[in-house]
């Protein structure tokens, strides 16, 4: 009896040690991923403010030609009344 105690013992004991490092590395992974998202979210933020400047630069160029489309549709209504 003391006999099949002591291998259950070891078992369980193995068994812990090798959940404890199947964990470590797991969160080691995590933390890798969570690294790498980090650094992809502050490209992508790096992007999207250059993105933003770039439209405010072309807006100017944007709303004048959406006033010269507006101004041309005026145009044709008042035409096509006459």
């Amino acid at each position: 009896m003391d006999l099949l105690l002591s291998i259950s013992v070891a078992v369980i004991a193995v068994s812990f040690v090798i959940l404890l490092y199947a964990l470590y590395r797991t969160l080691k992974l995590v933390r890798a991923a969570l690294e790498d998202m980090r650094l992809s979210i502050s490209r992508l933020g790096t992007q999207v403010a250059l993105i933003s400047t770039e439209a405010r630069a072309e807006e100017g160029i944007v709303g004048a030609v959406c006033d010269g489309i507006a101004s041309t549709v005026r145009i044709w209504t008042k035409i096509k009344k006459i």
